[in-house]
């Protein structure tokens, strides 16, 4: 079965590097606010950190208290990869994973940043309700990126 897939993009006045390397200040994550049902993020933790980052594990508690994992399978200069799984059960019955690619693209000084997302749902069934969740996802990402390009150089 095919993923849910949509995709954000924006022109943030960062260095890919910069926006890279603050994707791993977890201190940072709580900044996600989400939007409609997508709960913001209360707090995010290294489950595991590696040096080469790929295999990097955080987990994520929402502000709902749910949680889930993120794992980096792709650490490169202008691609990032991250696979969210083992989600609370409400999220769990509806979906084996998220994967979401940001794709960092220099642009005089600045970087388009463009993030696609693919769920998978577990069935057909469960597909319906996530094509719901995949527009308020959309949003609230969305929205993010905008809060980004506003802090400027300290995204």
């Amino acid at each position: 079965m095919s993923p849910i897939t949509f995709f954000c993009e924006e022109l943030l006045p960062a260095t890919p590097a910069d926006i890279a390397q603050n994707m791993l200040d977890l201190s940072r994550w709580s900044e996600f606010t989400g939007y409609g049902v997508i709960p913001g993020i209360k707090s995010a933790v290294f489950d595991r950190r590696t040096d080469a980052i790929i295999g990097t594990r955080i987990r994520v508690t929402s502000t709902d208290n749910s949680s889930y994992i993120e794992e980096i399978t792709e650490w490169e200069p202008t691609r990032i990869t991250i696979e969210m799984k083992e989600f609370s059960a409400a999220l769990a019955a509806l979906a084996t994973k998220f994967v979401e690619r940001w794709e960092l693209q220099p642009v005089d000084g600045r970087t388009k940043v463009i993030r696609t997302f693919q769920i998978y749902a577990k069935s057909f069934l469960t597909k319906i309700p996530l094509k719901l969740i995949a527009v308020a996802l959309k949003k609230a990402v969305t929205l993010h990126l905008q809060q980004l390009k506003q802090q400027g150089d300290n995204v």
